[in-house]
């Protein structure tokens, strides 16, 4: 077992709303049933910047490490013996409701919120393991239940909207993928082969949508914008489609009319991973895992362009904000500048 020093470097939240502080804070103990996670990479979610505004929908007690995801090395656990059997394996883990987080040195986590992936596998290749492809793989399992011919992905340039169509063409199923701008339609057709790909903002959007999803049956989507755009793409979808809302990046409500909704037997769904976990036993859900760690590094790989030093967060969120579709921005300690991560496009599956 590795030696633990009593303290680490982590970025601590004391207000929402203010900016976080670089200090010096105790090494957390794991309890019974969690591990303590070496942190070698955290990436920057839309989740973490929502929550130190104090918007997410689980606050937790101030003041709390950030940093909602990283992958690591198990150096410690609790008595559990799932928990200890993690010891040394590397790790993708989500840190949902406790208050040390992955933007430090060690993170603590529940032993069942930590995804193990392959030794030869890179740290970075891990660090976005579990929210978005545990994410992908219920979200694809609800198109395979309801027996869905085709899919509409909205923002499909995003991380989670890349895997979406990753494993919905893994699986021979259409997606129509929507994009805000020609550049990003640009990118997926270079990175990932993107076949169908609208952009919001052409004047034919809704006709070349509507078409399209009428030749595709196209019959459910999935959308992380929201707001009046989910109408709108709802409107323009065959009769009884349901969109399931996941985010909400335009910070507005989402609408349908009462024409499609009670004459078109359209529905609107919210979908959020925590809810849908809660329907998963244990058993399936560690069955889940073994299927989605050695697909970090095709069907469920993360684009990341930049990774800087934790103490550079303040520069980190900038360009992140500004830079969102092009790729993930990770933070760690083990570097003492910013560096350039290379994308090399790929046939990934």
């Amino acid at each position: 077992m590795q030696t633990i020093p009593p303290t680490m470097k982590a970025l601590v939240l004391e207000k929402y709303g203010a900016p976080p502080i670089y200090v010096d804070v105790p090494v957390p103990r794991p309890g019974h049933s969690e591990i303590l996670v070496k942190v070698i990479v955290s990436p920057i979610n839309p989740a973490d910047l929502s929550f130190m505004k104090g918007y997410y929908s689980s606050q937790k007690k101030i003041p709390v490490t950030l940093g909602s995801e990283g992958a690591g090395i198990v150096v410690d656990a609790g008595a559990d013996p799932y928990a200890m059997s993690l010891i040394g394996k590397k790790v993708s883990i989500l840190v949902e409701k406790g208050q040390h987080g992955c933007f430090a040195e060690y993170a603590v986590a529940e032993a069942i919120q930590a995804i193990p992936f392959p030794d030869n596998y890179s740290f970075e290749e891990g660090a976005s393991g579990l929210v978005n492809p545990l994410s992908v793989v219920l979200m694809f399992k609800k198109v395979q239940e309801r027996e869905d011919r085709a899919v509409v992905n909205n923002p499909a340039a995003s991380a989670l909207g890349r895997m979406l169509y990753r494993i919905c063409k893994h699986n021979n199923i259409p997606v129509i993928n929507i994009v805000r701008r020609k550049e990003q339609a640009n990118l997926l057709r270079a990175e990932e082969g993107c076949e169908h790909i609208l952009i919001t903002d052409e004047p034919n959007f809704e006709e070349d949508l509507r078409n399209l999803s009428e030749k595709l049956d196209a019959t459910i989507s999935f959308d992380a914008v929201g707001g009046p755009l989910a109408g709108v793409i709802l409107k323009n979808m065959p009769d009884g489609s349901t969109a399931y809302i996941y985010g909400n990046l335009s910070m507005k409500n989402s609408e349908a009319s009462q024409f499609d909704l009670i004459f078109k037997k359209k529905k609107i769904k919210g979908f959020w991973l925590s809810t849908q976990l809660k329907r998963i036993d244990r058993k399936q859900l560690l069955e889940l895992y073994a299927q989605i760690g050695p697909m970090y590094r095709d069907v469920l790989a993360t684009k990341y362009i930049k990774k800087y030093p934790l103490f550079q967060i303040g520069d980190a969120v900038r360009f992140y904000l500004k830079h969102m579709s092009e790729g993930k921005i990770l933070l760690s300690t083990h570097v003492n500048k910013v560096e350039e991560i290379p994308y090399a496009p790929q046939a990934r599956l």
